[in-house]
């Protein structure tokens, strides 16, 4: 399913105008979106999201409100539009933990050359050096470290390699990243830029994202479309089993593998 969330605040709407090139001057209207009463609202961002199954998956714009919006409107729709659960026993309705609801969270992985393969492989490593363990010869850190020895005082070197059009191979890759997971590794930090766009900091999980390109006309209007065609992208390449016959969901949407979780809850 595909949905739109719009994002409001009180007042009149944008200024518009219909183009007349035969008229010497442009129309300017002021419109209202008014709400039963209340004060008029003014619609200021548009947040696109598809569902399918436990999978939601929503644009990412700058301005909407983010997540935390589109939590709350789908929660509240659910509540409205759905059927409510009967109360347990001795509980009153209003305090039944089984009331229809939504959570919205960010899908993690642990697994890094299942993600550098969705992602199109990796077009970008940054690595970092510190004084500090001496490392083998044939290590990362060694290389790296050779270079910045050759200015005294030097502390720490950092280095990049970005690709020329074709991703690195992934297991020269890897070998980066299992240096630099050991306790005693030289290297302090490491940086991996996918070809999707995504970006990888941390190595023991990592957000499931992906970018969307989207053409933009003459006037600075988005064309919308790539935006949808791009979520829909997004879901069927999630779906896709990678090399090991593994993938995140099946057809209907469900995860593959669930794992505990716990939620922090506001007091």
């Amino acid at each position: 399913m595909y949905f739109e969330i719009g994002s409001y605040i009180y007042g009149i709407a944008h200024d518009q105008t219909t183009l007349d090139f035969t008229k010497p001057h442009p129309e300017i209207v002021s419109e209202v979106l008014p709400k039963s009463g209340v004060s008029d609202r003014a619609l200021t961002s548009v947040i696109r999201g598809v569902a399918l199954g436990e999978i939601v998956l929503l644009e990412s714009s700058r301005g909407s409100g983010g997540y935390n919006v589109a939590q709350g409107v789908l929660g509240r729709l659910i509540e409205k539009h759905c059927k409510k659960p009967p109360p347990l026993p001795g509980m009153s309705p209003h305090k039944n933990v089984n009331w229809p609801s939504i959570e919205l969270m960010d899908v993690i992985s642990d697994n890094l050359r299942d993600e550098i393969e969705r992602g199109g492989g990796v077009d970008r490593l940054y690595l970092r050096v510190s004084e500090g363990v001496d490392a083998d010869d044939e290590s990362w850190a060694h290389r790296l470290r050779s270079q910045m020895n050759q200015l005294s005082h030097a502390q720490k070197f950092h280095a990049v390699w970005e690709a020329d059009g074709d991703a690195f191979d992934t297991d020269a890759v890897m070998t980066a990243v299992d240096e630099a997971e050991q306790d005693d590794s030289g290297l302090d930090k490491i940086i991996i830029n996918l070809k999707n766009g995504d970006k990888i900091n941390r190595l023991d999980r990592f957000k499931v994202r992906d970018e969307v390109t989207v053409k933009v006309d003459s006037a600075g209007v988005i064309f919308k479309s790539d935006i949808v065609d791009g979520l829909w992208a997004f879901l069927d390449r999630l779906r896709q089993a990678n090399s090991n016959s593994w993938r995140l969901i099946d057809d209907d949407g469900y995860f593959t593998t669930h794992a505990t979780f716990s939620v922090k809850a506001k007091k």
